[in-house]
């Protein structure tokens, strides 16, 4: 991944984070990190939706060349955490906690963490920066108004040929399942 985007990245992460923590499921809002963080770096980054670890929980991210972009994950890296934590952390607690746990939003193949991500679909970006659109604040008010910001559904995301997740998975003789309470998990039927 070339320096300025990996700059720009962080440079946007805790507004990012900021945006995040004020939604319903944070921490669990990958799919909408993604989507949003996808859209803002246009062509540059590849919204993936699939598995990490060993019990197949759902879970989104972004490549960009060979790394994987991911705000999200320390979700599944330590032990749950009381919704309450995320509430009452400001944005700054949440970016170190994230360093602290997660060790890094850039995830490269070198990283043990690398081989728990498997990719399964490829969605197209909900959200799109407009040309001249710079400014990552602005960016996320415009987006928060479409109506693609409340009813954004993972099952439902399409790929470029029109393919929608949940359709993707059925083809493939997959399902979605709960696990472990308020994860979901992709299993086979």
């Amino acid at each position: 991944m070339e320096t300025k985007l990996k700059k720009k990245i962080e440079s946007i992460m805790l507004s990012h984070i900021n945006s995040l923590k004020n939604e319903p499921a944070f921490p669990q809002e990958c799919v909408l990190s993604s989507h949003l963080l996808g859209g803002f770096l246009k062509e540059k980054a590849q919204v993936v939706y699939g598995t990490f670890g060993e019990h197949e929980l759902f879970h989104s991210w972004l490549e960009i060349d060979d790394v994987i972009v991911d705000m999200t994950a320390f979700q599944f890296l330590t032990p749950k955490e009381k919704k309450g934590f995320y509430e009452k952390a400001t944005g700054k607690e949440m970016v170190s906690y994230i360093a602290q746990n997660q060790g890094s939003v850039f995830i490269t193949k070198d990283s043990p963490l690398y081989q728990k991500y498997i990719a399964i679909f490829y969605p197209e970006t909900v959200f799109q920066s407009k040309n001249g659109m710079t400014k990552f604040d602005v960016y996320l008010r415009q987006m928060k108004k479409q109506e693609y910001y409340e009813t954004l559904s993972w099952r439902e995301s399409k790929d470029r040929n029109g393919i929608s997740f949940s359709n993707a998975l059925e083809r493939e003789g997959k399902r979605i399942t709960r696990k472990f309470v308020s994860k979901w998990a992709i299993v086979a039927n």
